[in-house]
């Protein structure tokens, strides 16, 4: 394992592994733009994998979007506190991001959102029932209308299903598995908005 390696550098593996993120949100390519969301139901907990639309490099926010009636918005409403698993099979590196979740509907960060949604896509917002609830069949529970291009203004119907969660990373923790040697360092957002970070024993 090369020295130079970023996963060698506490604070550039830090920056290196944000970038990565960044990057997927962007492109819309890798694994890193489909992490697992933790939530807590209760006294259990609840994992889903979700989509990641987003990145504040300057804010270390992360943006998903839901249907507002799934599950995961009303644990999220309840507590908080969440975490986000990202894998990055290539590279063999872990991202652990601990953090709380705002949800947004139906204001002006939903709506800045909302609008670059194009209009195929508003079907994730539109099923007639909410997310989860059970059918006699196999369905998508989507009425007749968007089988059929649909028209930006028809698709303004889907707008009161649609959520914004805004993801505010507190603690990140990157592991990197390697044959010759594996890393594992943590981070914590201070008050300030500084990181400090530490290495850790895989």
């Amino acid at each position: 394992m090369s020295n130079s390696s970023p996963w060698n550098h506490l604070e550039e593996w830090r920056h290196y592994s944000w970038r990565l993120v960044h990057k997927a949100a962007k492109t819309r390519k890798g694994p890193l733009r489909t992490p697992v969301l933790a939530t807590v139901d209760g006294g259990r907990s609840s994992v889903r994998t979700v989509i990641l639309r987003d990145v504040s490099l300057e804010r270390d926010v992360l943006i998903l979007f839901t249907d507002a009636r799934s599950s995961k918005v009303a644990q999220l409403e309840k507590n908080k506190k969440s975490s986000l698993l990202f894998y990055e099979y290539v590279k063999n590196l872990q991202i652990r991001v601990n953090g709380e979740v705002t949800v947004h509907v139906a204001d002006s960060v939903a709506d800045s959102y909302w609008k670059a949604v194009p209009a195929r896509s508003r079907f994730n917002y539109a099923a007639r029932l909410a997310p989860g609830t059970v059918l006699e069949g196999p369905g998508d529970g989507l009425s007749e209308a968007w089988r059929n291009d649909i028209s930006p203004e028809e698709s303004e119907a889907a707008y009161e299903n649609f959520a914004v969660l805004v993801f505010r990373a507190r603690r990140v923790e990157l592991l990197h598995l390697h044959p010759q040697g594996h890393r594992r360092a943590a981070y914590t957002r201070t008050e300030s908005g500084q990181w400090e970070g530490c290495w850790l024993v895989p």
